[in-house]
């Protein structure tokens, strides 16, 4: 596990085979509830194969981001990983959000042709940098260090937001109901209840 020096915590995938694969599921499964531990977000990059690996991670996510271009190929493979999801039972719909990368407005398909075709809507749209991504990758930086105004940092950054917020409106609308159960249940104040 390195630390990058914006306070991210990075563990990169083994660079060799595994080689009892039986075992992969059983160490993601404890690798991921060891970061659940330590972090308030674990974001995986869980590839484009649906395998055992994927396949454990996705059982334990609470949010989804398949990532997909409006691409004729792109968006067959998509829909048929969402079929695979619901054949194998997760993750639930609602946790799966469809995000669009390379989004050009010129494109040959629209996001309302390729949410017809996928029957999803489109939760969000990552705009085409060519250059700014690949200037990213190569020098092994985040793209908000290479262009911290670029259209493409700021949809990341608008994304990332959007996540959190609405997981921070749920657990705030969770505990307004929590805390409301237990006062109309014990007819008191927490605080009056708390002092007892």
């Amino acid at each position: 596990l390195s630390k990058h020096p914006s306070g991210v915590h990075v563990l990169p995938s083994p660079s060799y085979f595994l080689y009892d694969q039986e075992e992969v599921p059983r160490i993601i499964e404890q690798v991921l509830q060891l970061a659940q531990r330590m972090f308030d977000v674990v974001v995986v990059d869980a590839g484009c194969l649906l395998g055992k690996l994927s396949s454990k991670t996705l059982e334990m996510s609470n949010k989804v981001l398949l990532v997909s271009t409006l691409s004729v190929p792109c968006l067959s493979n998509t829909t048929k990983l969402l079929e695979s999801f619901r054949n194998l039972g997760f993750p639930r719909r609602e946790v799966v959000k469809i995000v669009v990368n390379r989004y050009t407005k010129s494109a040959e398909i629209s996001v309302k042709q390729a949410e017809e075709s996928l029957q999803r809507s489109v939760y969000w749209t990552l705009p085409n940098d060519y250059q700014v991504t690949m200037s990213a990758i190569n020098q092994g930086k985040p793209i908000s260090e290479i262009a911290p105004r670029a259209p493409i940092t700021q949809s990341l950054r608008g994304l990332a937001n959007a996540l959190l917020e609405r997981e921070e409106t749920a657990k705030k609308k969770a505990w307004w109901r929590l805390g409301s159960r237990f006062v109309s249940k014990a007819g008191e104040t927490p605080s009056a209840t708390a002092e007892k």
